[in-house]
């Protein structure tokens, strides 16, 4: 049964449509029983039938269903809809932060009183052992009242927290028998983490955060690029520009952002909860820093005064970042799981050093097998020059060339050379390849982009 204006769901009369995103189309709805608009949540036509979409949107009211916060939209239950379901839940009246940001930035005390809220609802949900993995400003509701709400738990995923484990059946973060598939979310907010592939935890809500904080106070994006790529490779190379914060922005935001923005999650923010130290800090010094009046500039009597009013202001706004990095133990950073699309793929892939580059064994048609290198920051793959019929490649300590290997052996340094490579010879030992102890010959790969 396709939903219409006019339609009924259940004891629900569409009355518009709302809008429609990759997990789902929303529309409008009153309830003829208890007499209030309610939203109605169903797969897109395309994805009706798709169990492993069902499964999510099944999975998201449950998730709702255990979530009980002002800040986070309820969830009032499941109605069958043809041969689907579909979510009823909280109807928010209000614009969406995303619709707010075309007008330009948000003034200060306004941004805050927005983070404190978004803070509030995501250490709900982290308690319940629970990441939305998809935070961004058009799934945050700007409410009358000035109420803010967290929509949009399509992509969210139990975790277990330090002390904990879930009792909820994790939703994949990799997408099984593909090449290409594995990265959930919206790529401007995700992060490095995520952009990666790998595991997530509620750490990655708090990087989403620190985004969406960090484009409420510019106007614009902390992590962006003219594609995709571009985009991710910002995001895992990149930094966010401190010196866009407008200058009334307190010295305590320029540090939560600081914090939350760390590209290794065992350095960042730890748990959302504690972004409060930083808030409260705001509210009750919205001077920053950098706002005020260098001492010179005051009479010479006012100058010790001036400093150490200064100092005391530095010294206050530091003290919620130093008691977090010192009180907190930091967990192990999670083994890496990592799916990219590599062109004439066949196996045996290696990530470089510092991970901007992937070595692998590939085959073009009609061609041998070879060793070919993608860049990160590339959309291609180049085939490595005298690696023909080679059946593996490792990365040298330096990054900057790749052990040849076939049949499990080091390739001679004469099979190289005839073949046209650059080689030359690492000591055994600095480089473990099938656990051979003697020198290995290296080939030196093309790296670009």
């Amino acid at each position: 049964m396709a939903i219409v204006p006019g339609s009924r769901v259940g004891v629900y009369e569409v009355t518009s449509r709302l809008g429609e995103g990759a997990m789902g189309v929303v529309f409008r709805a009153r309830d003829t029983k208890l007499l209030r608009d309610v939203a109605l949540k169903v797969l897109p036509d395309h994805f009706a039938g798709d169990a492993d979409r069902l499964s999510r949107l099944q999975r998201e009211a449950q998730v709702l269903a255990s979530l009980n916060h002002p800040n986070i939209a309820h969830v009032y239950g499941l109605e069958e809809v043809g041969g689907s379901e579909c979510i009823v839940m909280e109807f928010v009246e209000g614009e969406t932060l995303e619709e707010r940001l075309k007008s330009g930035r948000i003034p200060v005390h306004d941004a805050l009183e927005i983070a404190r809220q978004l803070a509030d609802g995501l250490a709900a949900a982290h308690e319940r052992g629970i990441v939305h993995r998809d935070l961004k400003p058009a799934n945050i509701k700007l409410a009358s009242k000035g109420a803010v709400k967290i929509l949009d738990f399509g992509l969210a995923k139990p975790f277990a927290g330090p002390g904990r484990g879930s009792d909820m059946s994790v939703l994949p973060t990799i997408a099984s028998g593909s090449m290409t598939g594995g990265i959930f979310g919206t790529v401007a907010y995700m992060s490095p983490e995520q952009a990666r592939g790998k595991d997530v935890d509620a750490r990655t809500d708090i990087w989403a955060f620190g985004c969406v904080v960090y484009e409420m106070l510019t106007g614009k994006l902390a992590f962006g690029g003219e594609t995709a790529t571009d985009t991710i490779a910002n995001i895992v190379t990149g930094q966010a520009d401190m010196d866009a914060l407008p200058p009334d922005v307190p010295a305590s935001m320029r540090l939560l952002l600081s914090a939350t923005l760390q590209k290794n999650a065992p350095q960042r923010l730890q748990h959302i909860g504690d972004a409060r130290l930083f808030l409260d800090q705001a509210f009750a010094s919205p001077a920053s820093a950098s706002s005020a009046v260098p001492a010179a500039a005051r009479p010479r009597s006012r100058a010790g005064v001036i400093a150490a009013a200064f100092a005391a202001g530095l010294v206050a706004a530091l003290a919620p970042f130093s008691f977090y990095m010192r009180g907190r133990p930091q967990p192990a950073a999670p083994a890496m799981r990592f799916e990219l699309a590599l062109p004439n793929y066949v196996g045996s892939p290696s990530v470089s050093p510092d991970g901007q580059h992937i070595v692998y064994t590939g085959a073009a048609a009609g061609e041998n097998l070879a060793l070919w290198v993608r860049s990160i920051g590339s959309e291609s793959a180049e085939k490595l020059a005298g690696t023909d019929k080679i059946g593996a490649g490792a990365w040298s300590p330096d990054g900057h060339a790749i052990a040849v290997v076939a049949d499990g052996n080091p390739v001679t340094r004469a099979r190289l050379e005839a073949a046209g490579a650059e080689v030359h010879a690492f000591p055994a030992g600095q480089v473990g390849v099938n656990g051979s102890g003697g020198p290995t010959c290296l080939t030196r790969p093309i790296l670009r982009g």
